[in-house]
């Protein structure tokens, strides 16, 4: 994925999304929360989800997902861009077939 590993993105994120309490990714709120309302929501805290850590930047902390999960998501969110993997793919396939 193009922005993973980038650190000059960091520059203007001001929104730490913390995933199972172990892995942290600098955001961008305008971007995320305009992109999807899900986002739009958890940050204006209609969840209780969003913890202040100082004046620039907050952080949100999503627990029961996996890294490999939330990683696609982010993509999508920023490119509007997918990555199929085709064995997944493929097993949704297959499962449609069977219902």
């Amino acid at each position: 994925m193009p922005f993973i590993d980038q650190p000059h993105l960091d520059t203007f994120a001001d929104l730490i999304v913390n995933i199972d309490e172990r892995f942290d990714f600098h955001v961008h709120r305008a971007f995320i929360c305009t992109r999807t309302e899900y986002f739009s929501l958890l940050v204006k805290n209609h969840f209780n989800e969003m913890l202040t850590t100082n004046s620039t930047q907050s952080q949100l902390t999503l627990k029961h997902i996996r890294k490999e999960l939330f990683l696609p998501l982010v993509y999508y969110i920023y490119s509007d861009d997918c990555e199929v993997n085709k064995k997944s793919q493929s097993s949704k396939i297959n499962q449609s077939i069977e219902i």
